[in-house]
């Protein structure tokens, strides 16, 4: 079961394929959802590890539903998970460390025109951050001889430091 690869494709497809990625998205989801039922949490009254590791569906499936207008875990249809992903929210340790939510809408709102730079190589690299440059409206100096890594943020690093120590 892949959950993150599944619902990410959703989200960052359109269309067609669109339509065929919410099939497997769908089927991880369910498998989720059979997992909760008559419990709280995915190991029962406490938090465990299967609860962290899809912990990130607790947050961002919000944001992407948010960005793309597209409603993916429904309460009619997956009423347990729903319930899970707001109880693991209200967990005062979960909630204390999440990223703003506006800053994580506005980054997913840019991250279609500028995730796909890092993997180009040369004159390609130069279009395609060009491209990002203009469609972000952000000045050429900003951006000059930088790397655009969406997936490195300063919340990330806050929130290692506190699980650390």
């Amino acid at each position: 079961m892949q959950v993150l690869p599944s619902v990410w494709q959703v989200f960052i497809s359109q269309g067609k394929e669109q339509e065929e990625a919410i099939v497997p998205a769908i089927e991880n989801l369910k498998f989720l959802e059979q997992q909760l039922k008559g419990q709280k949490f995915f190991g029962g009254d406490t938090i465990g590890f299967l609860d962290l590791a899809v912990g990130w569906m607790a947050n961002l499936v919000s944001i992407f539903e948010a960005v793309t207008g597209l409603k993916l875990i429904v309460e009619e249809k997956f009423p347990h998970l729903s319930t899970w992903m707001q109880d693991f929210s209200d967990v005062p340790a979960i909630k204390e460390n999440w990223p703003p939510r506006e800053r994580m809408i506005t980054k997913f709102q840019v991250l279609p025109s500028v995730w796909h730079v890092d993997f180009k190589q040369g004159k390609e690299q130069e279009e395609a951050t060009a491209s990002a440059m203009e469609n972000l409206k952000l000045p050429e100096e900003q951006l000059k001889g930088k790397k655009i890594l969406w997936w490195r943020d300063d919340w990330i690093s806050r929130s290692c430091s506190r699980l650390d120590g």
